[in-house]
């Protein structure tokens, strides 16, 4: 019931913002700060899965343990506004994957190569076995089916 409540909250919050808008601020970047903003979602979106599995952890252990407790005053209100945020960012990053689809140059190819630049770097230089280099591939295979 919580849940459903959390989803129907975000999704009539969502429903107000404008996509346009974001998308044309987006759009009206240069390249290198197509670069700039992937790296910043990539980055806030790791804080924020962390952030928001404490709280979403927290209100179902206050939910389950301590169901007239004060906390759950101001817990599903976290909850809500973590939830937003987390799906805005996702939003954001949608409009970001879309400007370089949709740019006349190789901005997706240069925007994906350059943000895994650092990991290309590390793994070039290394010697892998067998072993090692099947897990890095599927660990890569499994960031481009998340972007996707």
């Amino acid at each position: 019931l919580l849940r459903m409540l959390l989803f129907l909250m975000s999704l009539w919050t969502l429903q107000k913002l404008n996509m346009s808008r974001v998308y044309h601020f987006i759009r009206g970047q240069a390249m290198i700060k197509l670069y700039v903003i992937m790296a910043m979602l990539d980055i806030f979106d790791r804080l924020l899965s962390s952030f928001g599995q404490d709280v979403l952890d927290s209100l179902y252990w206050t939910v389950r343990t301590q169901p007239r407790s004060w906390r759950l005053l101001y817990e599903p209100l976290v909850a809500l506004v973590y939830v937003i945020c987390h799906s805005f960012l996702f939003f954001v990053n949608v409009a970001t994957l879309n400007v370089a689809i949709n740019s006349a140059d190789q901005a997706l190819l240069t925007l994906l190569i350059s943000n895994n630049f650092a990991e290309i770097k590390t793994s070039v230089f290394k010697k892998f076995d067998e072993n090692n280099l099947f897990q890095v591939a599927s660990s890569d295979v499994t960031e481009r089916f998340k972007l996707f």
